[in-house]
């Protein structure tokens, strides 16, 4: 089972975060944000020992927000409003450390990464999804 992804066969909301998938419940958002965190406090912890901030900032770049926008187009159609808003809430946070800016949203980065995917799926008559489009 994957490291952010539990899926269990009950469809209780038992852990904040959980949301339903038909008789599953979706947890990742929870299992990224706990992973996050632990970096961000990694981070932070780097950057009293003497880290220099841009190398924060691409620290941040390269394992934060690649867990957050890891196979983001498979996920955020599944996120909640309030899941939704913890993510947003985490990002600002970071923005306020300094690890990212202030002026673009997970929300956006990840609405350009599902059209980016779709806009794959519907340029190559090759890939795996295209005949599941309508003709």
């Amino acid at each position: 089972m994957s490291q952010f992804l539990a899926l269990s066969a009950s469809s209780s909301f038992r852990r904040s975060g959980s949301r339903s998938v038909g008789n599953f419940r979706f947890q990742y958002i929870t299992e990224l944000l706990t992973n996050c965190a632990r970096t961000l406090f990694a981070l932070r912890t780097l950057k009293q020992h003497g880290l220099p901030p841009e190398a924060g900032h691409t620290v941040f770049q390269a394992i934060v927000m690649a867990k957050i926008n890891y196979a983001s187009p498979a996920w955020w159609g599944f996120t909640s409003a309030d899941d939704g808003g913890r993510l947003e809430a985490f990002y600002r946070r970071c923005a306020s450390f300094g690890y990212c800016n202030n002026n673009t949203t997970i929300a956006s980065m990840c609405d350009e990464a599902d059209e980016r995917h779709f806009s794959k799926i519907i340029n190559n008559p090759s890939y795996l999804l295209f005949p599941l489009l309508p003709p």
